[in-house]
């Protein structure tokens, strides 16, 4: 079974355009099963319904539900593969359902706190000219951390304020950024040479010391960094910066549909989790305001 992994990773590569990342929890999902049924001398290719729960009660011991979730979604998309090409004649997981996830409300900033963190972050050296643009792009166009870490120079239209977004699934979108943020972007490729001698060599717009594209993990310090400036004890990521984005759009009137398309979902019910942020500020408003509330 282990022998077919690496043409099935390929297959999600190519076929699906799946990022690194997904590839390589699909990659451990499967080595983790295939590992347990070797340890309990399960025969992989002939699996049973009760060893397969069995498997998914170990799971549930040790993983939240949106964790097994996943994992059964990679060991029913291997088997299907196999089974699609003839290495198995039947998938043991297609009736397998997967656990419910727990309703969480994404975690966002208050307009008032974005708008601190942005008139906050210092914007003297290029590095600091480059950081403050990250995350004001992150905000301004509700980009993904890797949307920004893989930007590039020929996606920037400043005369038009908008860029092209190469997002998940490798799906392109055009969308908005403002005055503010394409004059940032102006400011800081006007310095970008003084990072690195090697910036006219790269097409990538932030770049490191080395020349290098930025990473997603450089651009998760980076936030970090800057939430120092915040009297902030909650554990955000800079995910929050694209959730702030929708739910600041919808709080002041922008419609789900435009939202949808600005941050690249491919369903409206996806975008829909931000109705429900609108609502718990409602429900707040309504409990501080409202005679008859308490």
């Amino acid at each position: 079974m282990e022998s077919h992994i690496p043409s099935f990773i390929e297959s999600l590569r190519y076929e699906k355009g799946y990022s690194e990342h997904t590839l390589l929890a699909y990659e451990h999902d499967i080595r983790e099963f295939l590992a347990f049924a070797q340890d309990h001398s399960w025969d992989a290719a002939l699996l049973r319904y009760p060893q397969i729960h069995e498997y998914l009660t170990w799971l549930g011991k040790k993983y939240e539900a949106s964790t097994v979730a996943r994992k059964i979604a990679s060991l029913r998309s291997f088997y299907r593969y196999l089974v699609k090409h003839k290495y198995l004649s039947s998938n043991p997981f297609l009736l397998i359902k997967s656990p419910k996830k727990p309703h969480r409300l994404p975690k966002v900033l208050t307009v008032e706190e974005m708008n601190t963190l942005l008139s906050s972050l210092p914007d003297t050296t290029p590095q600091q000219k480059r950081n403050r643009c990250l995350l004001l792009l992150m905000y301004a166009g509700g980009l993904r951390i890797s949307e920004v870490a893989n930007l590039k120079l020929s996606d920037l239209h400043l005369n038009q304020k908008s860029l092209t977004i190469a997002g998940k699934r490798k799906k392109v979108r055009e969308i908005p950024i403002g005055s503010i943020a394409a004059e940032s972007l102006k400011n800081y490729l006007a310095f970008r040479k003084e990072i690195s001698p090697e910036a006219s060599r790269s097409e990538a717009v932030f770049i490191t010391k080395k020349g290098r594209s930025i990473t997603p993990r450089m651009v998760r310090y980076i936030f970090h960094e800057a939430l120092q400036h915040l009297a902030i004890e909650r554990n955000l990521s800079p995910h929050a910066l694209r959730h702030s984005f929708a739910t600041h759009l919808l709080q002041n009137g922008a419609s789900l549909r435009a939202i949808q398309e600005m941050l690249g979902h491919s369903s409206l019910s996806t975008t829909q989790i931000y109705t429900h942020l609108s609502i718990e500020k409602l429900r707040s408003l309504y409990e501080d305001y409202h005679p008859h509330a308490k």
